[in-house]
């Protein structure tokens, strides 16, 4: 622990007592770049204008008519994390779950692989139709 933190501590002990050894928070107390509410405003207004008359009203179509009717430059992935923020769509998921990308495979040898049907357990099964084996890998 440095000295200048010991002393900012012992300065907070000083002036707040107990309290000064609680978390604070890290988030800034201000932040110049955000956008300003007017244009989030602006955004939403412009989401249900075009809902409401059936046209397209997606974060490009936006960014668009911002650009070319109110003079204000967003990307496109600024006015989707507005929309996203005020709960005007629901983003998509990035990936899909682990379990649906692994192919269900048994090997049985070298060159052979037994493809899995999610419908019975085709090992324990005797029926021809539920294995197949691939002699073409190698």
């Amino acid at each position: 622990m440095s000295k200048s933190w010991l002393y900012e501590l012992l300065d907070r002990y000083r002036a707040e007592g107990e309290a000064a050894f609680e978390p604070r928070s890290r988030r800034p107390h201000r932040s110049p770049t955000a956008t300003a509410a007017a244009v989030v405003e602006l955004v939403v207004g412009l989401r249900k204008q075009l809902s409401e008359a059936d046209l397209d009203a997606g974060p490009a179509t936006i960014a668009w008519h911002l650009q070319h009717h109110h003079r204000v430059t967003l990307s496109v992935a600024t006015v989707a994390r507005i929309l996203t923020r005020e709960g005007l769509i629901t983003p998509a998921p990035k990936k899909r779950p682990k379990a649906l990308c692994i192919p269900k495979t048994s090997s049985v040898s070298c060159n052979q692989r037994v493809f899995v049907d999610d419908a019975a357990d085709p090992i324990a099964s005797t029926d021809s139709e539920h294995v197949k084996i691939n002699d073409s890998l190698g």
